[in-house]
């Protein structure tokens, strides 16, 4: 299952977080501050606390996934949805749960077969009473795999998603 969900999509585990923390570079930071969107540049940074924190917005950001509904972030391109997401994927790892990123360059077309068996198969790497953050990036711009994902994962008790999309 999870080589199958890592096809897709980032996963963030424990182990992941700091490999990608001791990976990251000088070079890094000022490629993430110049609004570099890759994902490991992002994950790099923030692992390793080099970001700016926004700890209001952050505690606020686990207190609604921690409750369990749905959670959107909007705004217009820039303004940073995708790296508040990213560290609250980080956090959540670093209490003890497993986080999957997915964004556009990432995904490929999913059916609802499809979307039901990588369900099935994050449901399957959660620890025993644990949950899965599944964080989608920009998912109009992959509508197909998302409406399908929709449809499978969103009653899922087990799976919180967190999503971020820009209206610009």
């Amino acid at each position: 299952p999870r080589d199958r969900v890592a096809r897709v999509a980032h996963i963030l585990d424990a182990a992941a977080v700091a490999a990608a923390g001791k990976s990251m570079t000088v070079a890094d930071v000022e490629s993430f501050y110049m609004v570099d969107l890759n994902f490991s540049v992002m994950l790099g940074v923030i692992s390793n606390g080099r970001d700016i924190p926004h700890r209001d917005l952050e505690e606020q950001l686990m207190k609604l996934c921690s409750a369990g509904g749905p959670v959107i972030l909007t705004g217009h391109s820039g303004v940073g949805k995708s790296a508040i997401m990213l560290r609250t994927a980080v956090n959540w790892v670093r209490r003890g749960g497993i986080a999957i990123w997915m964004e556009p360059k990432e995904t490929r077309k999913m059916d609802t077969t499809e979307a039901k068996q990588f369900c099935q198969d994050i449901l399957s790497m959660i620890p025993a009473g644990g949950r899965a953050l599944l964080c989608l990036d920009a998912p109009a711009l992959w509508a197909d795999a998302f409406e399908a994902l929709w449809e499978t994962c969103s009653g899922e008790p087990q799976i919180q998603i967190l999503m971020a999309e820009r209206f610009n």
